[in-house]
């Protein structure tokens, strides 16, 4: 039988690998971002993507993050 789902549920859902190549394309366009604008659209999973494409990246050292105290912005920077 057909299940009709709430149209939230079916939101497309973002992958890791998508999140990094976004990143990746957003840090050659900027020299400096946060995270705050990478994620503020998305949905909790969307954000869950994101921080683990910039743990990626900042594992792979293409990205420097930097962070002034608990709970503020990750400001995320080409690595040189």
């Amino acid at each position: 039988p057909y299940v009709d789902l709430p149209e939230q549920m079916m939101e497309r859902t973002v992958s890791v690998e998508e999140k990094i190549e976004h990143l990746k394309h957003r840090i050659k366009a900027q020299a400096q971002l946060f995270f705050h604008d990478v994620a503020k659209r998305g949905s909790r999973t969307d954000v869950v993507a994101s921080f683990l494409a910039l743990l990626e990246l900042l594992k792979q050292n293409v990205v420097d993050v930097d962070q002034s105290g608990h709970f503020a912005d990750i400001a995320i920077s080409r690595n040189a």
